[in-house]
């Protein structure tokens, strides 16, 4: 995939940054067709083979947006660092994506990305900068952390002992919907499993499924796509599912490739460490400039000591909440900061979670890291067969 990016990049106040980053439609076509190719291979259609199962198929199994949601995730976690590489930036902290659709065969794809970037800062001094770096040897945690994220790839759905839905769980579904009084063919489906919270179904219909006990029946309003007339679905909760993940165990690492548990955990350290040996030039780079900004503001109780919160559109514009005191942790600080947010979200009718934004990166960082583990997967899974 050639990936042709255009990047426009605009400088903000207190070295920040909007990058608008255009993907091509010929480029989107390509994350649009792996995205089919993923769901064909991962999902088991009734009556085809592992990968034959034609499009329409896997739309009205899995539901088209579910698919249009892989391949933006896709698009999003491998152009971001092409964009931030054009720009030659040094980025500071985890990126602000903004984009509120998904993408669309036969059109380019913009989103934007607000990035703190590494401030132009004053010679003071040519004494060099001591910093204090992590050990090079991987740490257990970090292993076992890798071996965590491969483990949530093999999860496998069990029966809730729950009986209300909450946000994030994977639910059981019937709808029946129909449109100025005639049935939806297409919106309409029985025992179909969602998993909420990842913007693979419409805002409004998600919400009015949270809340809901199993056996209940509702009548919910929604936009299914975007210039769509609105729907109006019948949805009945059919079940509640746990997500559950693999035991550590000879079993799992033979799953995945290994011979036991030891193999895996060595085959893994050895990787972890390779990819700490190559960062750390770069790490050492982000270690010294922390540390220079952390002289720089020293007395000032601006490097730490501080919650900066940002409220998007609204007069109450950026507030900073500071520490008490110079040295030490303010207990009630969080407390101050949540209650601000909420202050906000009731004045303004908004969720919170809407508002929370390192919410939203975090969640959208992990869905793009995700994302990506599974396409390598699907590839190498993918060139073994065409070897075979």
């Amino acid at each position: 995939m050639k990936k042709d990016i255009k990047v426009d990049m605009t400088e903000l106040e207190n070295n920040q940054v909007m990058l608008d980053v255009t993907v091509d439609k010929e480029d989107v076509k390509g994350y649009v067709d792996f995205a089919y190719k993923v769901a064909a291979q991962q999902y088991r259609i009734p009556g085809f083979r592992p990968g034959k199962a034609p499009r329409k198929v896997l739309d009205n199994a899995l539901g088209k947006r579910v698919i249009f949601a892989q391949a933006t995730d896709a698009l999003l976690n491998e152009t971001y660092p092409m964009a931030v590489e054009t720009q030659a930036l040094v980025v500071l902290g985890d990126p602000n994506i903004q984009t509120d659709e998904l993408v669309k065969l036969d059109y380019d794809y913009t989103y934007h990305v607000e990035l703190n970037v590494k401030p132009k800062l004053e010679l003071t001094s040519y004494d060099p900068v001591e910093v204090e770096m992590p050990p090079m040897e991987p740490t257990e945690k970090e292993v076992m952390g890798q071996i965590d994220r491969l483990r949530g790839f093999y999860y496998t759905l069990e029966n809730s002992r729950r009986r209300k839905v909450r946000e994030e769980d994977f639910v059981v579904l019937d709808l029946d919907t129909v449109r100025d009084g005639e049935k939806v063919e297409d919106l309409c489906v029985e025992d179909r499993v969602y998993e909420l919270g990842r913007s693979r179904i419409p805002a409004e219909l998600e919400a009015g499924v949270v809340g809901m006990s199993i056996h209940d029946t509702k009548d919910i309003e929604y936009v299914p796509e975007e210039g769509a007339d609105p729907v109006v679905s019948t949805v009945t909760v059919k079940g509640i599912r746990d997500k559950v993940l693999p035991e550590f165990d000879d079993e799992f690492a033979k799953k995945t490739g290994f011979e036991n548990t030891d193999a895996m955990y060595n085959a893994i350290y050895d990787t972890v460490a390779a990819q700490k040996k190559s960062d750390f030039p770069r790490r050492k780079e982000d270690l010294a400039l922390n540390k220079e900004i952390q002289n720089a503001c020293a007395g000032k109780n601006e490097y730490k000591g501080a919650i900066g919160l940002f409220f998007p559109g609204s007069s109450a514009g950026h507030k900073t909440l500071k520490y008490r005191r110079e040295v030490g942790e303010d207990p009630n600080l969080m407390d101050k900061a949540i209650q601000l947010v909420l202050q906000y979200c009731n004045s303004h009718a908004l969720e919170p979670m809407f508002t929370w934004q390192g919410v939203k990166n975090a969640l959208l960082i992990e869905s793009l890291d995700r994302q990506q583990k599974a396409r390598e997967e699907f590839e190498a899974k993918y060139r073994e067969s065409e070897e075979k």
